[in-house]
C-alpha cells in the first residue's frame, strides 16, 4: 500500500499526459488519486474533448476556480458529485453558478448530484445562468434513483442519461 500523500497524486502523469493526445474527442475522470493541478491542467486541453469529471470536493473547487478566471477552454462540461453531503454538494453547485457568471468558454453544463440539488443551488445556478451568454444547453441530474437501480451499468457513461428536473428551481 502507497503512502496517501503519493497516492493523492499517483494518477497525474496519466492526466498530463493527455494534453499530448491531439485526437481526443471524450474524457471522463473520477479518480480521488489525482491532484487538483493535474484536474485543472485537463480544463485547458488543446484538443477541446468532452469532458466529465467526477472530482473530490477540493477538485471541484479548484475546476470552479479555473472557470472563473478564464482558464478553462473545454466548451462540454459534465461534473459529477458522487458522494458527500447535500451541504457540501450545495457548496460546490454555488461554486461552479459563481464560476460561470462570466464565463465565456462553456457551451454545455452537466451537473450530476447523487444527493439531488438543494433549492439554495437551485437559486444560485438561476441567479449565475441570468448573466451567463455563452451557455447553451445545462442539464442537471439528480442522479439518486438512476444509481440505486441495479439494473443500470454506469460504468463508462461520459454524460449519463438526462433525466432534467421541471422546474430546476424557483422563480427569482
Amino acid at each position: 500500500v502507497l503512502p496517501e500523500a503519493v497516492q493523492s497524486t499517483a494518477f497525474d502523469p496519466v492526466l498530463r499526459a493527455l494534453s499530448a493526445c491531439p485526437h481526443l474527442q471524450m474524457v471522463f475522470i473520477m479518480t480521488k488519486f489525482a491532484s487538483s493541478d493535474a484536474i485543472r491542467n485537463l480544463l485547458q486541453l488543446p484538443t477541446n474533448p468532452t469532458l466529465g469529471l467526477a472530482p473530490t470536493q477540493e477538485q471541484w473547487l479548484a475546476v470552479a476556480d479555473e472557470i472563473r478566471l478564464g482558464r478553462c477552454l473545454i466548451k462540454r462540461l459534465s461534473l459529477h458529485k458522487m458522494h458527500g453531503t447535500s451541504s457540501k454538494a450545495t457548496e460546490a453547485v454555488k461554486a461552479v453558478a459563481s464560476a460561470i457568471r462570466e464565463d465565456r468558454h462553456l457551451e454545455l453544463l452537466e451537473l450530476v448530484m447523487e444527493v439531488g440539488f438543494t433549492d439554495e443551488a437551485g437559486v444560485a445556478l438561476a441567479e449565475a445562468l441570468t448573466f451567463n451568454k455563452t451557455l447553451s444547453s445545462v442539464t442537471l441530474l439528480s442522479n439518486e434513483s438512476v444509481l440505486s437501480d441495479p439494473s443500470v451499468n454506469i460504468e463508462g457513461w461520459a454524460f449519463p442519461p438526462t433525466r432534467h428536473l421541471v422546474p430546476c428551481c424557483a422563480s427569482i
